[in-house]
């Protein structure tokens, strides 16, 4: 494993039995301490669950695991993997869930934005009960100070009509030789008589209107008054209305925030994801499965075809890691056998396609055996026997062990 983490390039050989998918979860979860993210790939959709499943193992605690640190790319199709995981490595269920999760948070928002309107609303309401108020007084007040001018009025014009009957009977009956000039006199003191009583009686119409305004304000002024009491009993303990004009704005951000958010929860999972598990043929045939891959690790490379295993290789833009098991069946190729083809193009499919990445690397001599090489490990103890087993040096091409546990590994291999 530290030779992985450390190497561009490292075949890891291991026949079944040896530990291979625990290696393999942990040369994974090594890359993501280092920062890199990991494309792992396998030919069948269980080698991918498998050592997807031993991941999940290594990394659940770690921060980001529920919202797609870990993701499988295509349908699961092992049972347990599923039943354990697939709430957080499935793209399409931790859209659901995140998904659920902004609508509680919008729902949450969009309540507290409600609530906050509403008091805003008892603020404004409150505040035009008060200028209503405000306006009734002043009518009020208007309507009794008109009332008193008009009385005054009422009272100089009577009191001015009074003077001028009193001037008349003072004139008395026109006679003698200054009869004329009384006539004129009186006729004069009448016509001032009438516009006195004229005055006086506009005066006490006026007063009497005003007055009655003056009443019907006052009821007014009750009601508003009585309103008024109860829209500030509505607002005790309310935050005063700058306040929360700012918090219903800070909510409608929140809001469209997490409206944001909740659309773009498909385009940015993929930025989530430090290790993106697919089959051989999903990742080659796929659009870019994860922003940036760093580490290509590529299980049960043995019956993976070369053309495959190539295009798989070159997304790795730091570390290739490619374990399998050679002597195992190989992928299904028919150009070597096809009887249509030609000798020339069946030798050319033997080279290209029928090869597995080990013999095209070199790694293995004619007759079989693992030719000894700096970027080849092997896993050469058995646990699938009673006790830990260690594979002879003949098969294996070395004679030393390149990884051991002390126990039989937990994932099956």
């Amino acid at each position: 494993m530290q030779q992985a983490l450390a190497s561009e390039v490292l075949f890891l050989w291991g026949p079944p039995g040896t530990g291979k998918t625990d290696v393999v979860g942990h040369i994974i979860e090594g890359s993501v301490r280092q920062g890199l993210n990991v494309l792992f790939v396998a030919p069948t959709k269980v080698a991918v669950d498998q050592a997807l499943e031993r991941v999940c193992d290594l990394m659940r605690a770690e921060p980001g695991f529920t919202d797609g640190l870990v993701q499988r790319a295509g349908d699961i199709e092992l049972a347990s993997l599923d039943e354990r995981y697939g709430e957080q490595v499935d793209p399409a269920r931790i859209t659901v869930r995140l998904s659920a999760q902004l609508d509680a948070a919008l729902t949450e928002a969009a309540q507290a934005l409600s609530e906050t309107r509403d008091v805003i609303a008892l603020h404004d309401e409150a505040a035009s009960i008060e200028e209503e108020l405000a306006g009734a007084r002043a009518t009020r007040s208007a309507d009794a100070q008109d009332a008193k001018a008009a009385e005054a009025e009422q009272l100089g014009a009577e009191a001015q009509a009074a003077q001028l009957r009193l001037r008349i009977h003072q004139v008395g009956v026109p006679k003698g030789m200054f009869a004329r000039r009384k006539e004129l006199q009186l006729a004069e003191l009448h016509e001032h008589v009438s516009q006195a009583d004229a005055t006086a009686a506009a005066a006490r119409r006026r007063a009497a209107d005003s007055t009655l305004r003056a009443r019907r304000a006052a009821v007014v002024i009750e009601d508003l008054q009585g309103r008024a009491a109860t829209a500030r009993g509505r607002l005790t303990g309310a935050l005063p209305r700058p306040a929360l004009a700012q918090q219903a704005l800070r909510l409608q951000e929140r809001i469209d925030g997490l409206d944001k958010q909740r659309r773009k929860i498909q385009d940015t999972l993929p930025a989530k994801c430090r290790v993106m598990g697919a089959t051989v043929a999903k990742a080659i045939q796929s659009r870019k499965l994860l922003d940036r891959v760093d580490v290509v690790v590529m299980d049960e490379a043995g019956m993976v075809s070369l053309p495959a295993a190539w295009l798989a290789a070159g997304l790795a833009g730091k570390r290739l890691v490619v374990a399998g098991d050679f002597r195992q069946l190989p992928a299904v190729t028919k150009g070597d056998s096809d009887p249509k083809a030609t000798e020339a193009e069946r030798v050319h499919s033997r080279h290209w396609t029928a090869r597995d990445p080990f013999h095209a690397a070199g790694l293995v001599e004619p007759g079989g055996r693992v030719r000894p090489d700096s970027r080849l490990v092997a896993l050469d103890t058995q646990y699938r026997m009673r006790a830990p087993r260690e594979c002879s040096p003949a098969a294996s091409g070395t004679g030393t062990r390149s990884y051991e546990a002390s126990a039989p590994p937990t994932a099956s291999e």
